[in-house]
């Protein structure tokens, strides 16, 4: 049991450090490195595949092989709305072009539809013809949106 709390704490400080911008990449590989050697017994493989592959990374930095860039990804637009693509796929066009030629938004068009169906359907009281009218023209309208 000590040794998996050993191993736990050991653990944790590496992770600390590494995150660390002050400390030195020989450091971190070092504690990386010792954590793999000594203190893996009883811990879980998501664990010793991360430290493992932490010792791969600060070798490649430690050798001056170029780390990967980092990906800058957009702040969301809407708590609803799928994240935004990262990089245009091959043929499309980007984000700034695409928006400046396409129609509405979706959710702008919808809300159109919603309430050209209420200007529609509040005359109609309890007429269900009316509203059942009203209904198929909300439905087209929402078909063009989509």
């Amino acid at each position: 049991m000590r040794h998996l709390v050993e191993g736990d704490m050991r653990f944790e400080h590496c992770y600390r450090i590494d995150d660390d911008p002050t400390t030195p990449l020989q450091n971190k590989r070092s504690c990386w490195a010792t954590w793999t050697a000594q203190y893996t017994k009883g811990q879980d493989r998501s664990r010793v595949s991360y430290a493992k592959q932490r010792v791969r990374v600060l070798d490649g930095a430690l050798a001056g092989a170029p780390a990967p860039a980092p990906v800058a990804v957009p702040p969301p637009s809407s708590p609803y709305a799928p994240p935004p693509a990262v990089a245009p796929k091959s043929g499309e066009m980007s984000g700034d072009v695409a928006a400046a030629t396409a129609g509405p938004t979706t959710h702008s068009c919808t809300e159109a539809c919603t309430k050209t169906w209420r200007t529609c359907a509040s005359p109609c009281g309890t007429t269900i013809g009316c509203v059942t009218d009203c209904d198929e023209r909300f439905r087209t309208c929402v078909k063009t949106c989509l």
